[in-house]
C-alpha cells in the first residue's frame, strides 16, 4: 500500500503517463452541454459519451443541415468522432477538424487549418 504522501508524490507521473497515452485525463473531458456557434443556429450536443452535431455543411452540400451523433475520443486537445461513415469523412464531419481550447468547440477548415467557428456552452447537462 501506497502512503497518501507517495501517492501525491507519484501523481505528477501518472498524468505524464495517461498524457502519453493519448486518452484524456481525468477532468479533461469536455463538460456536457450544449455548445451553439454566435448565431446559435448550429450546435453541438455534448454528453459524456456522444457529440450530437447539428451544422451547416460546406462545399458540394453548402447550407445542408447535417445532423448526427457520434462517440467521441479527446486527444491533446483534438475531437475525434467515429465511427464515422464514407460518406461522413467527405461530405459531413470529416469535412472539418475539431478541437476543444477548455472552454469551446472549435471546428476548422480540414485543409488550411482555419477557424471557421467557435461553439460556446449554452446549457449544461447532456
Amino acid at each position: 500500500m501506497v502512503s497518501r504522501r507517495g501517492r501525491d508524490r507519484l501523481a505528477p507521473l501518472f498524468g505524464l503517463l495517461a498524457a502519453c497515452s493519448g486518452e484524456p485525463l481525468s477532468g479533461a473531458a469536455i463538460p456536457p452541454g450544449l455548445f451553439a456557434n454566435p448565431t446559435g443556429e448550429q450546435t453541438v450536443k455534448v454528453s459524456e459519451e456522444a457529440l450530437a452535431f447539428h451544422i451547416l455543411l460546406t462545399g458540394p452540400r453548402a447550407g445542408q443541415v447535417f445532423d448526427r451523433s457520434y462517440s467521441y475520443r479527446l486527444r491533446g486537445g483534438r475531437l475525434e468522432p467515429y465511427p464515422v461513415r464514407d460518406a461522413d469523412a467527405v461530405f459531413g464531419i470529416g469535412a472539418f477538424t475539431w478541437t476543444w481550447n477548455g472552454d469551446r468547440i472549435v471546428q476548422h477548415d480540414r485543409g488550411t487549418g482555419a477557424v471557421l467557428q467557435e461553439f460556446s456552452r449554452i446549457a449544461a447537462g447532456g
